[in-house]
This record gives structure tokens, sequence and C-alpha cells, in this order.
């Protein structure tokens, strides 16, 4: 039996290494990349110059810096329907009676870095007072997530 795909995202690996305006120029070879328009290119490098793609070709067999030769990067993905504070308490259920601010915001948070490690890029929460200052903090890269709209 073959081994899944891997699906990894640009965004997820600029997560992964730090903050993408204090580096240098990096490279990425996939195996796979779909572009979200229907091509797909195989064996691809894609340039990225901080928070930017630069470009995107086919493989000259130069240097890279990450070299993933089994992996497929694809666009972000968006949701447009999340509730990104929901969790389930310590009792497994749909219910949070009784958990701090802080609790809260730890299960936001961890609902955030999860949706991004996901693949998605932006999100569009419904709306609870608690989404402004989890949208700050992950505009401001104190936090990884993805981009917010509330």
């Amino acid at each position: 039996m073959r081994n899944p795909t891997i699906v990894a995202t640009v965004v997820g690996i600029l997560a992964l290494t730090g903050s993408a305006e204090a580096q240098q120029p990096i490279t990425i070879r996939a195996g796979t990349l779909i572009d979200g328009k229907g091509g797909v290119t195989r064996n691809a490098v894609i340039t990225v110059n901080g928070a930017q793609i630069a470009g995107i070709g086919a493989s000259d067999n130069g240097r890279v810096t990450y070299d993933f030769p089994a992996l497929t990067v694809l666009p972000g993905l968006f949701d447009t329907h999340v509730h990104i504070g929901a969790h389930f308490g310590k009792d497994g259920r749909a219910s949070t009676p009784g958990e701090t601010p802080a609790e809260q915001a730890l299960a936001a948070a961890g609902n955030a870095y999860a949706l991004l490690m996901a693949g998605f890029t932006t999100v569009q929460s419904v709306g609870a007072a608690s989404d402004v200052p989890l949208r700050e903090a992950i505009a401001s890269g104190r936090i990884p997530g993805p981009r917010l709209r509330t």
C-alpha cells in the first residue's frame, strides 16, 4: 500500500521557520505544485522573498533551501464560516462552563494553529468578542494562525 501524499503549504513552511520578513530569500523544491487554476507542475521550485512568492518554475537542479520531492504544495485554503474559539470542554462536551478567559484564549490559539497546519491561510469567523484580540495577535506575528476575518 502506498503512503498517502503529504500536503504542505508555503505558508505552513514559513510559519515553522519564523517571521518571513526577517529572512533571506528561500527556495522550496516540491515534487508537485498545484497552482489553484487547474495547472500542475512536477519538480517545481518556489522562490519566496520575505512574505511574498517571488517566482515559480520548473526545477533547474540548482541549490534549494528546502527540498521536498515527495510533497505537494498548493494554494492556501479559505474557510468562510468558522467558530475559531469553539472547542470541547474538559468533560468532552461542547460546553465549557467555568472555563477561564485564559483557557478560552488558549483553545482559540490552538484552533488557529491547527487550521494553519491544515492548509487554511484565511478564515472568516462568524464573530465573537474574543476574535478581535486573536486576529491582532495573528496579524502581528505573535502567534501562528491563518488570516482571520471577523
